[in-house]
């Protein structure tokens, strides 16, 4: 039976899902949203059916006034439409360095889910292996299909919890006893079986020593000097099996990445939940430092899903604030590219059948005004999908789940494969 959706429930439990289907089924509730619309609330929802009439209004001039795309692009709002410029210059050094991309989001791209595919197609172009980044740890080290994954001995401490000492992933590592953690390449998609670095950057400030382990045996085991900076591990071995161990109390692993020196990178960075309105907090100055040895050509932000509410369908507040993370991320990252990807079309039960929900498109215009007020690139992935309803097609398909939201691995990889297509076109133009 389908259930009425809103932000409050992100996810719903089904228990007909198959292999194909994302296993998620804990559903969470932005705290920074749900304040935001309690603080507005007597000004413009107190009253939710003059709302809805008034709204709409607004909403229909406004899409009135502003391009309407009946195919997607990738929409450049940049100042001489110069938005990919960052990352085709670094694709022209590729032979010589890893070109990076970082996709920021929430549970849409968890797992890997999109991200996995746009990676793969990417180096099936510009060359590159790895997985990229990977925290140290995961709770659900089996859902991702792009690597195998164990550990043990860490505490995951994510923006959503505080935003001290944060990085552009939104989450870090603690160590808390006997910390270890092995990656294991993997066939199940191309180019992830081996790699040829192994970074790990981290802040120590107590002495501890790090062993490391290649393909079972060990290589090395560092001592590191306790620092309040962030320090790096690179080891320049190829390898299809890593590993490190520690008995240190008192470190905190900022993620460890896995790709080639040279090629094309993806760095896939979800936080469940999370609506992207802390990032501004995030620290500049640990970010400084981690760009000495990792640093981006082009960032993707994937955010929305969790602010989205049936009852609103005025977005400015979540636009202006979300303006601000970007903003910071812009700040931080002054050689990357920032391109927004909108929010995916999303079902909710009207009259006993499920349409796109009426919340969606006001969100995606939210989205579309950002991206002109940062002059930066913007890509509709509701019309990607098809446009209005085709949330109803894409699940029916099993393309996405039967919450009508998230995609699952078979719909991330035939969006992801939409949107690479037209990304190495815009590159390629």
């Amino acid at each position: 039976m389908l259930k009425d959706f809103s932000f409050i429930s992100d996810i719903v439990n089904d228990d007909e899902s198959d292999e194909d289907v994302s296993p998620l089924n804990v559903a969470e509730l932005d705290a920074d949203i749900a304040e935001m619309l309690n603080n507005c609330q007597h000004d413009t929802i107190a009253k939710a059916d003059t709302l809805v009439v008034a709204v709409e209004d607004t909403i229909n001039i406004a899409v009135a006034d502003s391009i309407e795309y009946t195919e997607p692009v990738i929409e450049d709002y940049t100042p001489g439409q110069s938005g990919l410029s960052h990352l085709k210059a670094a694709l022209s050094q590729r032979n010589n360095r890893c070109v990076r991309i970082a996709f920021l989001g929430d549970s849409y791209i968890e797992g890997d889910i999109l991200t996995q595919n746009i990676r793969e197609i990417l180096q099936d172009t510009y060359s590159g292996a790895g997985i990229g980044y990977t925290p140290i740890h995961s709770e659900t080290p089996g859902f991702r299909r792009s690597v195998k994954q164990i550990s043990s001995g860490w505490n995951i401490i994510d923006i959503k919890e505080t935003t001290k000492t944060m990085p552009l992933s939104g989450l870090y590592c603690k160590a808390v006893e006997n910390a270890k953690s092995q990656f294991k390449g993997t066939s199940k998609l191309r180019h992830l079986d081996s790699w040829g670095t192994t970074t790990l950057l981290f802040k120590a400030p107590t002495a501890t020593d790090i062993k490391i382990e290649i393909a079972g045996q060990e290589i090395d085991t560092r001592h590191v000097e306790g620092s309040e900076n962030v320090q790096a591990i690179v080891i320049n071995n190829a390898s299809d099996n890593v590993k490190f161990s520690s008995k240190s109390t008192d470190m905190s692993v900022f993620g460890v990445y896995l790709n080639d020196a040279s090629g094309i990178a993806v760095d896939n960075m979800p936080i469940r939940g999370y609506a992207g309105i802390r990032h501004h907090k995030i620290s500049a100055d640990l970010i400084s430092q981690m760009r000495v040895y990792i640093d981006y050509d082009l960032i993707i932000v994937e955010y929305g899903i969790n602010a989205i509410s049936s009852g609103v369908l005025d977005y400015t507040y979540y636009k202006d604030a979300l303006k601000k993370d970007i903003l910071k991320i812009r700040e931080c990252y002054p050689n990357a590219d920032i391109l927004l990807f909108g929010v995916g079309d999303r079902g909710e039960k009207r009259n006993g059948q499920v349409h796109t929900m009426k919340a969606l498109k006001p969100m995606i215009n939210a989205q579309r005004q950002l991206a002109k007020e940062l002059g930066i690139l913007f890509w509709n992935t509701q019309l990607a999908m098809g446009g209005d309803d085709a949330i109803v097609e894409w699940t029916k398909n099993k393309d996405t789940n039967k919450d009508y939201i998230h995609l699952s691995f078979k719909g991330g990889e035939r969006l992801g494969k939409i949107f690479t297509e037209q990304l190495i076109t815009a590159l390629e133009e």
